[in-house]
């Protein structure tokens, strides 16, 4: 699962830098591989669903802001 992520993270890195964008299927598969290492027992102790869940509300609040600002 650890190679899985930091395949993405640089795809999605290199897709940024040539770009300056990154496409909606890199989000989506990101999103994706999130949900499969909350898997119970892959990490024991990571965070559980609630943390998780809290976490990226949080990170949409924030960059809504941003956004709202017409800073994206």
């Amino acid at each position: 699962m650890t190679l899985a992520l930091a395949l993405w993270l640089v795809t999605v890195i290199v897709h940024d830098f040539r770009l300056r964008r990154v496409p909606n299927w890199l989000v989506l598969a990101g999103i994706a591989l999130a949900v499969v290492s909350m898997a119970p027992g892959l990490y024991p102790q990571g965070p559980d669903w609630r943390e998780a869940a809290a976490a990226g509300a949080l990170a949409f609040a924030v960059m809504l802001v941003f956004y709202a600002l017409g800073l994206m």
